[in-house]
């Protein structure tokens, strides 16, 4: 509720007064933002850009079913990235393929690593040695 009740002053609205409806319209417009383009399209589009030559190096050494997930997986990165082109605020659309992604798992690990150098393997949650910190975000 306190959470709700600041996000409710900087949008303006009386944070005493806040009910379901204003507290589903404050939690829709937290999302849209967070699905905004301007936060999501360049991670989303060097991903979609990186995972073809990750998928013909790595062909060998996958499964077919491996194989399959992460075709799919691309070609979800590939929806986002023309639905961010194209629709940019169509919040359904994103979070539907962002859901349909997410079902799909991790992205591969060689691109993460890839396009964020800084993060120990590609993850917020590990150390310097890429150890897991009992979910403790890590930041240097």
């Amino acid at each position: 509720d306190e959470f709700l009740k600041n996000i409710a002053k900087q949008s303006n609205t009386d944070s005493n007064s806040i009910d379901d409806t204003d507290e589903t319209h404050i939690i829709d417009g937290v999302i849209s933002q967070l699905l905004g383009k301007d936060i999501m399209y360049e991670p989303t589009k060097l991903i979609c850009d990186k995972f073809p030559h990750w998928l013909e190096t790595n062909r060998s050494n996958l499964s077919e079913i491996d194989f399959i997930k992460y075709n799919n997986m691309y070609k979800c990165f590939q929806k986002i990235v023309t639905l961010y082109d194209s629709e940019p605020n169509n919040v359904k659309k994103l979070s539907d393929c962002i859901y349909e992604l997410q079902q799909y798992g991790e992205p591969p690990i060689d691109i993460i690593k890839e396009i964020t150098p800084d993060l120990p393997n590609g993850n917020p949650f590990s150390n310097s040695n890429g150890d897991l910190n009992n979910g403790q975000c890590i930041i240097s």
